[in-house]
């Protein structure tokens, strides 16, 4: 009976052993990706604000590509215009909705 026992035991304990390994290998799996993205988004905000830096170098780049291809820049001024009506009204979004979520002062969890 006690060895019954011991050999069941043995056995969760090797089931729990590999479904530990594979969950921690998935975890790796998704903070890889997860650095990824966030080296990309590092990467975007050093490039805004390098532009930042050299406003006048952003504005002959504007214009040099606005003197040589028109209608491309101003599809890209368009598209530009959405993404930051967009950005704008997420940004909004979030300030109604971010107080929601924090937890509250004074309640014990």
């Amino acid at each position: 009976m006690m060895r019954a026992r011991l050999i069941e035991l043995h056995r969760r304990r090797a089931q729990l052993t590999a479904r530990a390994q594979a969950e921690r290998e998935q975890l790796a799996d998704q903070l890889a990706r997860a650095d990824a993205a966030l080296a990309w988004i590092g990467r975007g905000r050093a490039a805004l604000e390098e532009a930042r830096r050299r406003p006048l170098l952003l504005a002959a780049v504007a214009a040099l590509l606005l003197l040589l291809r028109p209608k491309q820049a101003l599809k890209l001024l368009a598209g530009s215009w959405s993404l930051w009506r967009l950005f704008v009204r997420l940004r909004r979004l979030w300030a109604s909705i971010a107080p929601a979520l924090q937890p509250r002062a004074g309640r014990g969890t």
